[in-house]
């Protein structure tokens, strides 16, 4: 079974450039991590989301899966959505995707529907290992 996100990024207008990623969206051992790990600075997360729905996303660009260059004949949308606000954004995916994903000049966000605030990544990351560390 698939854990769905959105990947998107803050404008310098506010306004939000995302697209969605269908496999390994959750935070620890997934996207999240993978969003820390690799997707720094701005330009390349630009250019991630400017590259469209995914089915994977993985350390860089090329070895991605993306909808509209990899799926020949795939009929799903794979153009990137843009909102006016962040309400706008979140509402748009939460529901949808168990984690919606956020770059801004302070790095990394998540949001989930248990959470409905946006958390740091690097601040969920560690919260769920201590929890992990708790229960061995």
């Amino acid at each position: 079974m698939s854990t769905r996100s959105a990947i998107g990024y803050l404008t310098p207008n506010g306004n939000v450039r995302a697209i969605y990623c269908h496999w390994d969206g959750y935070v620890n051992n997934g996207v999240g991590e993978m969003l820390i790990n690799h997707w720094q600075p701005a330009y390349r997360v630009a250019q991630l989301v400017e590259s469209g729905n995914m089915s994977q996303l993985e350390i860089d660009i090329k070895s991605s899966y993306f909808y509209g260059r990899d799926a020949a004949g795939d009929k799903c949308d794979v153009s990137t959505e843009e909102f006016g606000s962040l309400l706008e954004f979140s509402m748009y995916y939460l529901g949808d995707c168990e984690y919606v994903y956020l770059y801004t000049r302070d790095g990394w966000l998540v949001q989930t529907e248990e959470r409905k605030t946006f958390t740091r990544v690097d601040t969920y990351l560690q919260a769920e290992k201590n929890m992990e560390t708790a229960y061995v």
